[in-house]
């Protein structure tokens, strides 16, 4: 029977360095609704892998598809309207826009991604397959938690 798979990777190692969570699912069916909610000074990253996704902010309407990647700010509160969690499989991150050595950077270049970040114009974009790789293993390497992988995540995902 086919079924719907959640794994949410936290670790203080990851927190140090402005990555409250990296996440995913893998669904066989729609899920639930996002309900409406916002995640304070950080911003999410959502990877979607496979499969269609609704996102909405305000009164604006995002579709995603497989491939592509979505945005929000901080504090912005964000749903999938009255649409469900699709079938796919969906990776996300948070980047705390307040950590002063994001990813491990020095605060001159942390305050460098954080401003890049806000100056997107594009909330959904395709992502380039060796950037989606790259995300892809950092995961990966979260995921398995030792020192030196949490490291190689890190630089993968600067």
């Amino acid at each position: 029977m086919p079924s719907n798979k959640r794994k949410t990777i936290e670790h203080s190692d990851l927190y140090a360095v402005g990555i409250p969570l990296i996440a995913m699912y893998s669904n066989s069916y729609s899920a639930e609704t996002l309900e409406t909610h916002d995640h304070g000074s950080f911003f999410e990253i959502c990877y979607l892998k496979r499969g269609s996704q609704k996102y909405c902010i305000g009164d604006d309407e995002y579709t995603i598809n497989g491939g592509e990647v979505f945005i929000t700010f901080p504090r912005e509160k964000h749903s999938s309207g009255n649409d469900p969690q699709s079938r796919g499989c969906l990776y996300w991150f948070h980047l705390d826009s307040r950590c002063p050595s994001l990813l491990g950077l020095d605060r001159q270049s942390s305050e460098k991604l954080v401003d890049s970040l806000y100056s997107i114009k594009t909330r959904n974009f395709k992502l380039r397959d060796d950037i989606a790789a790259k995300l892809l293993k950092s995961y990966s390497l979260f995921d398995r938690g030792g020192e030196l992988d949490i490291i190689a995540a890190r630089s993968l995902l600067t």
